[in-house]
């Protein structure tokens, strides 16, 4: 199966221990110790197994992936900033790619989902801190569109991830003759895409 350590990885350091991966589940006869910091908090997690396999360990000690957002191709690492994270769900790379957006640079929030590699531009994962995000484009296209308009009348994101608008935020809409998108805000069926969404929208 391919995952996404390797995906990035193609000739990681080996190691030692035959076992399964207490990451991916996956049995190896190159693993390492399965040895972890005293502020790991990401036991819940893992998967029952004797150590941790070359791909994950090569991936689990490089820190820069817990601090930044990212989309991983066979040929390449693309840490993203959050103003970006919209126009790659627009157009994402050519599979097989996995997407990672992170909300507070701090939980490794990959952790438990290694194996939610894409292939498919139109249908796919996103994996976040909290969540596994399905995204469709035909969702994704429709609600990037409200959140640009929402923004473009000074609506805070704090209402539009509610759903439940304000009184002050109605009434710039009809101060700009578009409530309209209070209804577009509450048929907005996939919360955790929207999230995604309105996170990287300016």
């Amino acid at each position: 199966m391919l995952t996404l350590p390797k995906l990035i990885y193609k000739n990681p350091e080996k190691g030692k221990i035959k076992g399964k991966c207490v990451f991916c589940a996956e049995n190896t006869e190159f693993g390492f110790e399965k040895e972890f910091s005293g502020s790991f908090t990401g036991y819940t997690n893992l998967y029952a197994g004797d150590c941790i396999c070359e791909y994950c360990n090569a991936f689990f000690r490089d820190q820069g992936y817990r601090k930044h957002s990212f989309i991983a191709t066979e040929e390449d690492v693309f840490f993203i900033k959050r103003i970006e994270i919209t126009d790659f769900l627009l157009d994402p790379p050519d599979p097989p790619f996995f997407f990672y957006v992170s909300y507070t640079y701090q939980k490794q929030g990959w952790l438990g989902n290694f194996d939610k590699v894409n292939y498919s531009k139109k249908k796919f994962f996103i994996c976040t801190e909290n969540n596994i995000v399905y995204a469709d484009i035909k969702d994704t296209k429709k609600y990037i569109e409200t959140a640009k308009n929402l923004r473009e009348c000074k609506i805070a994101k704090k209402d539009m991830l509610s759903g439940n608008l304000s009184v002050n935020s109605l009434k710039k809409l009809e101060e700009q003759n578009k409530i309209y998108l209070k209804q577009k805000i509450e048929e907005i069926e996939n919360r955790r895409l929207w999230e995604v969404i309105v996170y990287g929208i300016e």
